[in-house]
């Protein structure tokens, strides 16, 4: 009888091993379900183009320290940061807005800002000019619709900023 049980065990336990699915890692795109390519990694190019396919102008900005998307939005000069990158493309990005130097726009101002909003941040860099500042996760996949309406979540972010100063 004992025997019986440890067989009829031994046997469920390798089915049940076999039924298990196998776990493969991500590949650099996948499907969302609905058409969407999933993307495991974005590219420069690649988000100079979701810009471009919104209607936005997108220049690739090549430097000895970084490379950037400059665009405009919402009548101002847009800066997005690649980071978290390796040669099949970037895990997160940062869209910056550069107010230059104002009066109106103070450290209280700043202040007065990140403590009321949750997701953008402001600070005032050391030439005085003020820095709108969302940064934008990818990790686990996006699909290029995400990321066309991460572009137009910054510019809402911006208009409420613009609102938001006196």
């Amino acid at each position: 009888m004992t025997r019986t049980i440890l067989l009829t065990l031994a046997l469920l336990a390798g089915t049940a091993a076999l039924a298990q699915p196998s776990l493969k890692p991500p590949s650099s795109s996948s499907s969302d379900g609905n058409g969407g390519e999933v993307l495991q990694r974005v590219t420069i190019e690649q988000y100079a183009k979701v810009l471009q396919d919104a209607g936005y102008r997108a220049e690739i900005v090549r430097n000895e320290k970084r490379s950037y998307v400059r665009t405009g939005l919402s009548g101002r000069r847009v800066a997005v940061y690649m980071y978290d990158c390796n040669p099949q493309g970037c895990r997160s990005v940062q869209y910056s807005a550069i107010y230059t130097k104002d009066p109106k726009l103070t450290i209280e101002l700043a202040n007065d800002w990140n403590t009321k909003k949750r997701f953008v941040k402001t600070y005032i860099d050391s030439d005085g000019d003020l820095n709108f500042e969302w940064d934008v996760d990818m990790d686990g996949g996006v699909t290029r619709e995400f990321l066309k309406q991460s572009i137009f979540t910054f510019e809402s972010f911006i208009g409420q900023f613009d609102k938001f100063v006196p």
